[in-house]
């Protein structure tokens, strides 16, 4: 098969598609980011885009314009994640067999579940899954290939629950809730941080941060109901601000 590869630690990506290559026969391609794989995919067709998550690179360049407070939340591009590289296939014709292959640390679980729920992907695989070479994900790969859905074990834990409401009904659900987490996530910790950032009226944001903490207690099991504190969303906004400042997400969910 054709495969692309998109991932931005070069060593790693080398050390894969050689043994992609090598060992299962595979004409392997590698990109560093999204951007690239964009421009690759004018010009060549391949049968599957293995499409890592997160890119340091790229989380590096847009961090100074977080912690600046210079983003503005309704026309700036957001950070560009393997969700972009996602929604961007999702417009390939002929559209070619997609695995996510993701690390799985807890950061990436909201990203986890939008690819899955939003962006309709089907094959996940770790890389710290199988034997250490890539046996695991050429499994991937061959399930990818054929439309099967596959998620190894590592990662199954992150993707939705038979009954759990989706991210499009809890956390993205209203845009006023929307708008106020990726005021948070990007830097503003107080109602009036939040307010200078989305341009809502205090009583707005006020009136928000009730509902957007049961939607959060919904999603998380592990936490309880209690009091409301806007630290508590701040907290989660920081340990998850690489999603809720996701282009793809701010595309797809305005």
């Amino acid at each position: 098969m054709r495969l692309l590869l998109v991932e931005d630690h070069d060593m790693l990506a080398r050390a894969v598609a050689r043994e992609l290559a090598d060992v299962y026969g595979h004409d392997v391609s590698w990109v560093p980011s999204p951007a690239a794989m964009r421009q690759l995919l004018v010009r060549e067709s391949f049968d599957v885009v293995v499409v890592d998550l997160l890119y340091d690179q790229l989380v590096r360049d847009f961090e100074p314009r977080r912690k600046s407070g210079s983003i503005d939340l309704t026309t700036d591009e957001f950070l560009v994640t393997g969700l972009t590289a996602l929604h961007w296939l999702r417009q390939v014709s002929p559209r070619p067999g997609v695995v996510v292959w993701s690390s799985g640390e807890a950061n990436r679980r909201l990203h986890l579940l939008f690819a899955y729920e939003d962006l309709k992907v089907r094959v996940f695989c770790s890389k710290s899954s199988g034997s250490g070479r890539v046996d695991t994900l050429q499994e991937a790969i061959t399930a990818a290939a054929v439309g099967r859905n596959w998620v190894d074990h590592v990662l199954n834990c992150y993707l939705p629950a038979r009954l759990a409401r989706p991210l499009a009904g809890t956390l993205l659900q209203k845009e006023a809730h929307r708008r106020i987490w990726r005021a948070i996530s990007a830097g503003a910790h107080s109602k009036s941080e939040i307010v200078s950032l989305t341009h809502y009226a205090e009583s707005v944001v006020r009136k928000c941060i009730p509902r957007m903490y049961d939607e959060l207690v919904e999603l998380d099991e592990g936490m309880t109901k209690r009091g409301v504190s806007i630290s508590e969303l701040a907290a989660f906004g920081a340990a998850n601000w690489q999603f809720f400042l996701d282009d793809a997400v701010r595309l797809r969910y305005p």
